[in-house]
């Protein structure tokens, strides 16, 4: 075995893909997804705790990997609506069982990690002595509007992501129908709306209602 299979562990990750096709797509494309939101929860996390010490520029980096990571997300379900037909998938979900998305273990991580950065980053501007407003109203300059940015492309992300995840289950089982868990396939779309960072979209509306 050469030393980049060895360290890469090829072996363990060829074997757990199972043999029919549309099967193996289906767990490759959900695997590789829970490997960005692994990336993306632990660079979360890493923003939370540079935020916390006053290291905003750092945070401003991770939380830009962060968004990124998740940006790789609905590339993966457009595999999916691609190459993945109805028949396919119903072939598949047997094997799923009562498995769904919400179960995702880097999800969790995740959302757990976006609410740490949001009360690290609150606090921080308490402590800065500046709101959430006035950093939407065009203070730019100060690094905390930078930083606040960069959450909001996570936000941003994520629901292209969770659009991404309805449209592909409106696909594949169409949009009356109930998905994995019982849960109906037209919720996924109320599903998209989540943000993680809610007070700095209200600023944003604020700031938006007062300009118009």
């Amino acid at each position: 075995m050469s030393e980049y299979a060895s360290y890469m562990q090829t072996d363990v990750l060829r074997a757990l893909q199972p043999d029919d096709p549309d099967e193996q797509l289906f767990v490759v494309v959900h695997q590789v997804s829970e490997l960005w939101l692994v990336v993306a929860a632990t660079a979360m996390d890493a923003a939370a705790r540079h935020v916390r010490v006053g290291e905003i520029g750092a945070a401003e980096m991770a939380t830009h990997r962060a968004g990124d990571a998740v940006g790789r997300l609905p590339g993966a379900l457009l595999m999916l609506s691609r190459h993945l037909t109805p028949q396919g998938f119903a072939a598949v979900r047997p094997r799923l069982g009562s498995g769904s998305g919400t179960d995702s273990p880097g999800w969790a991580q995740l959302g757990r990690a976006g609410r740490r950065l949001d009360e690290a980053f609150r606090a921080r501007c308490a402590a800065a002595g500046v709101s959430l407003l006035e950093l939407c109203q065009g203070r730019a300059e100060h690094e905390l509007a930078r930083l606040a940015e960069r959450m909001m492309d996570v936000d941003a992300a994520v629901r292209g992501w969770r659009m991404q995840h309805y449209l592909l289950a409106e696909r594949l089982v169409g949009r009356g129908s109930v998905g994995t868990q019982g849960m109906p396939v037209r919720t996924l779309m109320m599903l998209a709306d989540h943000r993680y960072f809610p007070g700095l979209w209200a600023a944003r509306g604020a700031v938006g209602e007062r300009v118009g």
